[in-house]
């Protein structure tokens, strides 16, 4: 019987190798994409924290409130940076997503193909199995006449 040989058996590989690579990048940007979160998170939580720790009412001087008002907005800056890096990340996120959904859906067309290509040697194989059988019937019954 003949082994069933998939001609695109090569370009099924290298799309499995293309959607692994990208699924191992949209990982990677995800944990970055994680830490920036986490980081935003702890810098926006340290910045509540100042504001309710500052005591409003007892006297200070003019200089450490100054001090006190440019941390506070130095913080608010690098919170807006981070937003933004974590905007940018979730764009790349999303971009590196959609390469994966486009990686995966053409493995699975290749896929689709060797499935059918293997149903039809299958049908193919199994027809002239029958047809030997047959052959191989008929002469049995031949030779016993």
């Amino acid at each position: 019987m003949k082994r069933f040989t998939f001609k695109l058996e090569s370009v099924l590989g290298y799309k499995k190798a293309v959607e692994d690579m990208t699924v191992r990048e949209l990982g990677l940007i995800m944990v970055q994409l994680e830490k920036e979160k986490e980081r935003l998170s702890n810098m926006a939580q340290y910045y509540e924290d100042l504001i309710t720790g500052f005591d409003a009412d007892a006297e200070r001087p003019v200089t450490d409130i100054t001090l006190y008002t440019n941390h506070l907005k130095g913080i608010k800056e690098d919170i807006k940076e981070a937003e933004n890096v974590v905007q940018i990340f979730t764009k790349k996120w999303e971009e590196k997503r959609e390469e994966v959904i486009k990686a995966t859906t053409e493995r699975k067309t290749i896929e689709t193909l060797k499935k059918r290509g293997l149903d039809l040697h299958n049908v193919e194989m199994t027809r002239l199995e029958q047809k030997t059988l047959d052959e191989v019937a008929s002469n049995l019954s031949r030779n016993k006449e």
